[in-house]
C-alpha cells in the first residue's frame, strides 16, 4: 500500500471515507501523507485537521509510538525531489491486511491472521482518544492522558486566556510568561521538552547531515525559529528539524515513547546551567536575521525585494520621498546600514503581527509609502484599512477577492 504525492505527475494516493455504509461516494474525511514542511500523515473532515500521526523519525511517525517495527508489517517513509509516500509491506505472507478510514473519521488497519483464525482483527485505530485530536490544547499547549486535566501549558508558558482556560476551553493555548530576547539583541537559549508529540511541521525546514549542535546554532541565529529536533532517532539521533511559528499539537508519551525537542526560551526565563537548557555557545549566535529560506511570511521578501522608495517622515513636515536618482545628496541619509536597519526593523514588525500578537494579523496592503520612518530611522508600518485577523489555527487561504494597491 502507498499513500502520498508524485511531483512530477501531480498524482496524489490518499483514502477517503465513504458517505455511509451503504452510499459509496466519499465521504468527509481524508487521510493524507502531507508534503507540506516534513512529511506526516494528516486526517481531515474537508479542509479541518482531525488527527495528525506527527513526522517521520526514521523508525516511525512521533506521534504513533505503537507503530514500531514487527513480525507482521514494515513500515517507511519515501521522500525524494520525485515523489513522497508513506507505505506498509506485510512480511508475513499467511497474514491478509486491509487499511480504511469509517464514515465517522476513525482510520482502522485490520488483519486476517493466517492458521485458524477465520475472521478480521482490529490491529490499530486512530484517533485513539482525547490527546489524539488535533490543537486540543492549542499553541505551546500540551495533553497527557493520563492528567487532569489533560490539557497544561508547557514549562515556562502560562495560559492566554485565564478564563477560557479555567471553563475548560483550551484552544486558545499558551503564551511564555517572559517575550523572547532576539528581537531586542538579546541572547536566547532553549529548553528541553522531552518524551513528547513533535509539533505540526507544516511551517518547517529540515536538513538530514546536520548535528543537533548544528541545528541549535542555526535555529539561534533565526529569530524566527522556534523550536528544534533531531530529525531521525535512530544510532544516536540526526539530522535537524527546525520550527518557525506557533508550536501546535504536542502531546505527552510515557518514557521512551516520545521525542524530544527543544524550544525557544528568553534566557531571563530559562534554567542556565540545567540539564535541560541549552544556551548560546558565544556572542556571535545573538545576531538577528535569516539564515536560510524558510516559510516565512510572503510579505517578508516581497518587501526586502521590493524596498526602493521610503517614506521619511520628521515631526510634522510633509513626507519627502527619497530616491537618489532624483535628489543625490538626500540618498545619502539612506546609506546601505540605515537600509538594513531599516528591512530588519519591518520584519520584526511583521513577526510580531504574524506570531506574538494576540490576534494574527495579514496587512495585505504592505509597500513603502505605507512604512513611516521616525527621525531615529526606526520603520512604523502603517495604513491597517485592508489588514485582516486570522485565527491561530489558520495557515492559508484562497480567495477570489483580490485587495491591495
Amino acid at each position: 500500500m502507498k499513500l502520498g504525492k508524485n511531483f512530477e505527475t501531480g498524482l496524489e494516493r490518499h483514502l477517503s471515507s465513504r458517505k455511509s455504509n451503504d452510499h459509496p461516494s466519499p465521504g468527509d474525511f481524508t487521510f493524507h501523507c502531507d508534503p507540506s514542511g516534513y512529511p506526516q500523515n494528516v486526517m481531515r473532515k474537508g479542509s479541518v485537521e482531525q488527527y495528525r500521526s506527527g513526522p517521520w523519525n526514521g523508525v516511525r511517525f512521533s506521534g504513533a509510538p505503537n507503530l514500531i517495527p514487527n513480525a507482521i508489517y514494515r513500515y517507511r517513509l519515501v521522500f525524494n525531489d520525485k515523489e513522497v509516500y508513506y507505505s506498509y509491506d506485510l512480511l508475513n505472507n499467511s497474514v491478509i491486511s486491509r487499511l480504511m478510514l469509517s464514515q465517522n473519521g476513525v482510520l482502522q488497519r485490520w488483519t486476517w491472521p493466517g492458521g485458524r483464525s477465520q475472521g478480521w482483527v482490529l490491529y490499530l485505530s486512530v484517533p485513539a482518544g482525547y490527546c489524539d485530536t488535533y490543537g486540543v490544547c492549542g499553541a505551546y499547549g500540551t495533553c497527557n492522558i493520563g492528567d487532569s486535566p489533560q490539557c497544561r501549558c508547557l514549562n515556562k508558558f502560562a495560559p492566554k486566556y485565564l478564563d477560557a482556560w479555567a471553563n475548560t476551553d483550551w484552544s486558545g493555548g499558551c503564551v511564555r510568561k517572559t517575550p523572547l530576547d532576539c528581537y531586542n539583541n538579546g541572547s536566547d537559549g532553549f529548553l528541553k521538552y522531552p518524551n513528547v508529540k513533535l509539533p505540526d511541521t507544516r511551517n518547517s525546514w529540515f536538513n538530514v547531515s546536520m548535528t543537533l549542535e548544528e541545528c541549535e546554532n542555526v535555529c539561534l541565529k533565526n529569530c524566527s525559529c522556534m523550536a528544534y529536533a533531531n530529525l531521525d532517532i535512530r544510532d544516536g539521533g540526526s539530522g535537524c528539524l527546525l520550527w518557525f511559528g506557533n508550536l501546535i499539537n504536542i502531546r505527552n508519551f510515557p518514557e521512551g515513547k516520545g521525542q524530544d525537542v527543544y524550544v525557544r526560551m528568553a534566557s531571563s526565563d530559562s534554567e542556565i546551567g540545567t540539564k535541560n537548557f541549552r544556551g548560546p555557545k558565544s556572542s556571535s549566535n545573538r545576531k538577528t536575521g535569516i539564515a536560510m529560506k524558510v516559510s516565512l511570511p510572503l510579505s517578508v521578501g516581497v518587501l526586502l525585494l521590493g524596498l526602493i522608495l521610503t517614506v521619511y517622515v520628521r515631526k510634522r513636515k510633509k513626507n519627502k520621498l527619497l530616491l537618489k536618482s532624483e535628489d543625490e545628496t538626500r540618498s545619502m541619509l539612506l546609506d546601505w546600514p540605515k537600509r538594513f536597519h531599516i528591512i530588519n526593523g519591518i520584519t520584526r514588525g511583521l513577526v510580531y503581527l504574524h506570531q506574538d500578537s494576540r490576534l494574527r494579523i495579514i496587512h495585505r496592503d504592505l509597500k513603502a509609502s505605507n512604512i513611516l520612518l521616525d527621525s531615529n530611522m526606526d520603520p512604523k508600518i502603517s495604513d491597517f484599512g485592508l489588514a485582516r485577523s486570522f485565527a491561530e489555527s489558520e495557515t492559508g487561504a484562497n480567495t477570489n477577492r483580490v485587495v491591495g494597491t
